[in-house]
């Protein structure tokens, strides 16, 4: 369960991923340890090896309410940030974190995409 592929490309590394579903409230610390694990390893290569990080893929969160299909209803929207893999991903994003969500950067306010099922690219700064 959950899939990694690291490439290096000299230049960055690319991570593409498939991360855990949760499918029970029994999955949640397997889903957030698989998180956590790729979280460690991206601060690795980005704080001690001064790498360019790339991660793409299924990371099976939404960064926002936007990004879920049922983000427009009010219950979801309030309660977000309460689920531990939400608030793990805002923290791990920027502003917050080191990772950008490219495709938010691009269409920051683009209603539809619902991006936890779709490729998520996020790129990590040096």
């Amino acid at each position: 369960e959950g899939r990694c592929l690291d490439l290096d490309f000299g230049l960055f590394v690319l991570i593409n991923l498939y991360c855990p579903h949760e499918t029970s409230d029994t999955r949640l610390p397997f889903k957030m340890n698989y998180h956590f694990l790729l979280q460690e390893r991206v601060r690795r290569l980005m704080e001690d090896e001064k790498r360019e990080v790339i991660v793409l893929g299924d990371i099976n969160v939404c960064a926002s309410p936007i990004d879920h299909c049922d983000g427009h209803l009010p219950s979801l929207a309030t309660a977000f940030y309460d689920h531990p893999a939400s608030a793990w991903f805002d923290r791990w994003l920027a502003p917050k974190g080191p990772m950008i969500d490219v495709v938010r950067t691009f269409w920051p306010d683009r209603e539809g995409m619902y991006t936890c099922a779709s490729l998520l690219f996020l790129h990590g700064l040096c």
